[in-house]
């Protein structure tokens, strides 16, 4: 499974609860700005495990299948809270089921947020699988926030796959599940309650599915119509006495708004960049009790050293230290203190330094392929492709542990986005070499 087949789409307006817009944000976990509810506290993934998620993983009776729909709501601009429903499979009867977490800012709880969302998430993980059995909610014992939606969402407990880890300090996760039926039928009464009504798109055609874009939701007319124009079009506002810029300056100061966004907002690289620094950090510096999993001492190094390896491989490849450079260079942006001053020809030639690095031949978009390669290495897990001598175990562990981190760098970085953003800023092409000029020497043997 890799990351280009989960090509996160344009957030789609489902409705609103109360004074919050409701979205569906698409597949993925730390989608572009679900990534922003998230890294105010890298630690609190969700209300469903918190921190310790990752060491009960390995010891559930179920297997992520698909990567979760994302639902979330938003005050304003910022995501407030958010659900996640992925199709999953069981280890121990092969059942095909749902598993649904959620989380929630705390300035926004008690609104009913997670139980709306996680009825709307997983009506989208229903409408992409028709064979769903169970539907299964995992949660830290002791977190009662989680326990009361996995309740209103007619799930019961099911004490017989409730895991306990292991180490100084255990922790009990305990499991709420229940026929799918049942909790279909409680999602729709949710819903209607609260006014919202939800549909999946129709099946798409064959050609459009071969790009792996994964059922959403359908929006109704009446929202359709309502929906505001795409953010990013509109330019930066003149003094009414000034006259209207040119058409030439209006595209430099769109390209110059965008560029910067991708490189700077609130879901650009730097941010994103930043929390893989973070992670990095925390890889280089954690203890074998640290380990995201129960692993022997010997084993939690391994793993604490593939991802710090990984995650500093990523940084170079970004050009983490240049972009931050560039970006301090950068002149006034569009709107600010003296950017009144700064020419169409001004523009152009930043948009030229920012475009080449984001999308040029040692651009950001050149290194995601990199790290998108060793993705693919990391995933495909063969022993062969350990970097030093290792047993067949260690080598296992080491590809692991990398695959977590390249994943984690391509969703911070939303590497996919960029990538759709490429095709508006197209680069020269290098130039060709002189006629009279002599091809280069074969290498020597």
């Amino acid at each position: 499974m890799f990351l280009d087949q989960f090509l996160p789409p344009d957030p789609v307006q489902i409705g609103h609860h109360k004074n919050l817009t409701l979205f569906a944000e698409g597949q993925g976990f730390a989608l572009p700005r679900v990534r922003a509810m998230l890294a105010e506290d890298t630690k609190r993934y969700s209300d469903l495990c918190g921190s310790t998620v990752g060491m009960v993983m390995p010891l559930l009776d179920w297997r992520i299948r698909d990567m979760p729909f994302c639902v979330a709501a938003c005050h304003e601009e910022e995501v407030v809270a958010a659900a996640w429903a992925g199709t999953v499979t069981s280890r121990e009867t092969g059942a095909i089921g749902c598993n649904i977490s959620y989380g929630v800012r705390p300035d926004f709880s008690g609104q009913g947020l997670s139980t709306i969302l996680s009825a709307i998430a997983y009506q989208q993980c229903a409408a992409s699988e028709p064979m769903l059995g169970f539907v299964n909610v995992q949660t830290e014992a002791g977190n009662d926030g989680a326990q009361v939606v996995a309740e209103r969402l007619q799930l019961a407990r099911a004490p017989a796959f409730d895991r306990k880890t292991s180490g100084r300090a255990p922790r009990l996760y305990v499991t709420y599940r229940a026929p799918e039926h049942l909790v279909a039928a409680r999602c729709a009464a949710i819903l209607a309650a609260a006014g919202i009504e939800v549909s999946p798109l129709p099946v798409r055609p064959a050609a459009r599915r071969a790009q792996a874009v994964q059922p959403r939701i359908e929006l109704p007319p009446s929202i359709a119509a309502l929906l505001p124009p795409r953010r990013g079009s509109e330019m930066p506002h003149s003094q009414p006495q000034a006259a209207a810029p040119s058409s030439a300056t209006s595209k430099a100061l769109a390209d110059n708004e965008t560029l910067r966004k991708a490189l700077a907002g609130q879901h650009g690289l730097l941010p994103g960049i930043a929390l893989v620094e973070e992670q990095l950090k925390v890889a280089r510096h954690a203890t074998p009790d640290e380990a995201p999993f129960p692993l022997t001492p010997a084993e939690a190094r391994l793993h604490h050293e593939a991802s710090a390896s990984a995650y500093s491989h990523s940084l170079e490849m970004v050009s983490s230290d240049f972009l931050r450079e560039l970006h301090a260079k950068l002149g006034p942006a569009p709107g600010a203190p003296g950017a009144e001053d700064r020419t169409a020809a001004d523009l152009e030639a930043e948009n030229a330094l920012l475009a080449d690095a984001l999308f040029g031949k040692y651009g950001v978009t050149s290194g995601a392929d990199v790290i998108e390669k060793c993705l693919a290495t990391a995933t495909r897990a063969d022993h062969l492709d350990s970097p030093f001598p290792l047993t067949a175990a260690q080598g296992a562990l080491w590809h692991r542990a990398q695959q977590s981190a390249y994943v984690y760098v391509l969703e911070m970085l939303c590497t996919d986005r960029l990538k759709g953003l490429a095709p508006r800023f197209p680069l020269p092409a290098d130039p060709a070499p002189a006629a009279d000029e002599e091809p280069a020497p074969a290498p020597g043997m």
